[in-house]
């Protein structure tokens, strides 16, 4: 059975609509376990205050539709504002449970090694299975050196591999961002530098749009806006090419190693996720469900 990590963003949604998303939320994840399927959350920096609305649509038809099918989203947010300890304590319960089950962390940090180990040995406390580093957020406090800010540089990002592998414990991968002309560059520093998988792709640096009505840039957050995270089915093609050359790249650098490819874009179907199976990653991620969720509400 394939390998599906759910991640979902709480604060994408209106405030009114919380309770009735963590209620569906929680069986979601529960649901995955029991289906042998692994589960993927993302762990907060809480370092920030994000805005509201973060997120933007793009349906399938006239620009601004709203009978359209939503076939790409764009998110704007910086990191994860909630609690560490709540992402911990949630990682603790889930072992718990289904303690045969794969869980995979993903965690983004500052340039700041001791920051990195901290955060390592506290999420591999909580009894996780692998750590899943993103180097791929387009919009993740690139200032901070966070996110795609060291997976487009492969420098830092060899000098933060070796700090990660260093102190971890458990196998590592590493999110690639698309947002860089040959990204099987990045994959091979990071996996020369001990990591032992690589998942691609992030999101596309994007702009939704402008309202023509009220020609403000979408997402719009009191007349302003800024460009964000492109993902869903739009990105399906794209994701496919790249994870392609990356499974490419490995097979012919990494060939005689036990290395893994994870696959994330635009998975809406199970066809969907065999092709990037075909195309020779191990795993596939998939998170285009729970948008849909959200874009029901």
């Amino acid at each position: 059975m394939l390998n599906s990590f759910f991640t979902f963003e709480w604060r994408n949604c209106s405030s009114r609509y919380i309770a009735v998303l963590a209620f569906l939320w929680s069986i979601l994840k529960v649901k995955s376990l029991e289906l042998n399927f692994g589960v993927q959350v993302s762990l907060d920096a809480a370092k920030v205050v994000n805005v509201t609305p973060r997120y933007a649509k793009l349906r399938a038809g006239a620009n601004g539709s709203a009978k359209g099918q939503i076939i790409g989203w764009e998110n704007i947010e910086l990191i994860s504002d909630r609690p560490l300890e709540t992402m911990l304590k949630e990682f603790r319960q889930l072992k718990e449970e289904y303690p045969d089950r794969i869980l995979i962390a993903s965690i983004m940090e500052e340039y700041n090694k001791a920051a990195w180990e901290e955060l390592i040995d506290r999420v591999e406390q909580t009894g996780i299975d692998a750590i899943e580093i993103n180097f791929s957020c387009p919009h993740g406090m690139p200032e901070r050196k966070m996110g795609a800010a060291v997976g487009q540089d492969c420098a830092l990002l060899e000098e933060v591999c070796g700090w990660i592998n260093a102190k971890a414990a458990v196998p590592v991968w590493a999110k690639m961002t698309p947002n860089i002309t040959d990204i099987t560059q990045p994959a091979r520093v990071a996996l020369r530098s001990g990591c032992e998988g690589i998942s691609a792709i992030n999101t596309i640096m994007s702009v939704m749009g402008i309202n023509l009505n009220t020609l403000h840039p979408e997402p719009c957050v009191e007349g302003y806006s800024t460009p964000g995270g492109y993902s869903a089915k739009a990105v399906h093609p794209i994701a496919l090419a790249k994870v392609m050359n990356i499974a490419q790249m490995m097979k012919a650098e990494f060939g005689d190693k036990d290395y893994s490819l994870s696959a994330i874009g635009g998975v809406e179907t199970g066809g969907d996720a065999a092709e990037f199976i075909l195309l020779g990653s191990n795993t596939v991620q998939d998170v285009v469900c729970l948008k849909r969720l959200v874009s029901f509400f």
